[in-house]
């Protein structure tokens, strides 16, 4: 993928980026039914745009974050940057309750439309969209997806170790 993906890589990732958004809200649907047997894992604040400069290497002109309740805990951190004078985001996004099938389900969906490597030693099980621009991390129920244009997967992989 480089600094520039191409289109069907970019809807891959989209793609997976809604399954994991759908995770979100079936895991929170199943805890809410059997909240007593699972425990969440804490949802953490959003990198500051410090954090992210740093470690992406990339100017950040504006951050937010927005934060649900209605299915569980979610969070979306968005930071604005610019590949080639075009504004592009940087998207974190943290979820939680997830359960490993439910982690498994967004990967797969990822893995049909862009290449996929195992990232060892991240959280419980970590992915990398190969080649840079999108990263899946699940540690116990907490799911992180980072998505980031013009990234490596070793600049990916240095962030959501600062955010789990």
């Amino acid at each position: 993928l480089g600094s520039v993906a191409k289109p069907k890589q970019m809807r891959a990732m989209a793609i997976a980026i809604g399954v994991a958004l759908s995770a979100v809200a079936l895991g929170a649907s199943s805890a809410a039914a059997s909240s007593a047997q699972r425990v969440s894992t804490p949802v953490p604040a959003c990198p500051s745009a410090a954090v992210v400069t740093a470690t992406l290497h990339q100017a950040i002109s504006k951050s937010t974050s927005t934060t649900s309740h209605a299915t569980g805990f979610s969070r979306i951190c968005v930071y604005m940057t610019k590949h080639g004078g075009i504004p592009s985001p940087i998207t974190i996004r943290l979820g939680s309750p997830i359960s490993a099938s439910q982690f498994n389900l967004s990967v797969n969906a990822a893995k049909h439309g862009v290449a996929m490597v195992a990232v060892h030693g991240l959280g419980n099980e970590a992915w990398a969209v190969k080649r840079g621009n999108g990263l899946f991390v699940l540690k116990g129920t907490l799911m992180v997806v980072i998505s980031a244009g013009g990234t490596s997967d070793a600049q990916l992989e240095a962030l959501a170790r600062k955010i789990v």
